[in-house]
């Protein structure tokens, strides 16, 4: 799958990296597990996202390397801290300067939907 080339994700991670936030490691005694890098992260959240499987099999695509828990829970560290906000807006702004996003000519037209009576 053409989106989950190295070149690819090298490239996506390349323009991200800076948008997530760092974690410093306050532990007093430094002796927990050492928290999974954050391009482990991003490449199963990837997945997940072009795939559609499940958040196991995305643990099993990656060889176990990180588990589905973590996984959730970093996405939802990064919703929280407004990381896919970004993403998406360098994203557009990235169409824009490479094709171009000229919205001013749009237009929609539709017909609501018809509702049926409830009974």
């Amino acid at each position: 799958m053409r989106a989950l080339e190295p070149e690819v994700t090298n490239a996506v991670w390349a323009a991200i990296e800076a948008l997530i936030p760092k974690r410093e490691d306050n532990h007093p005694l430094g002796c927990h597990r050492p928290r999974i890098p954050d391009r482990i992260c991003f490449r199963g959240i990837l997945i997940r996202l072009v795939t559609g499987c499940s958040w196991q099999d995305t643990e099993q695509l990656l060889d176990r390397a990180v588990s589905d828990t973590t996984l959730r829970a970093r996405r939802d560290e990064w919703i929280k801290a407004g990381v896919f906000d970004l993403i998406e807006a360098e994203a557009l702004a990235a169409y824009d300067r490479i094709v171009g996003l000229d919205l001013t000519e749009v237009s929609v037209d539709s017909k609501p939907a018809q509702s049926t009576p409830r009974r």
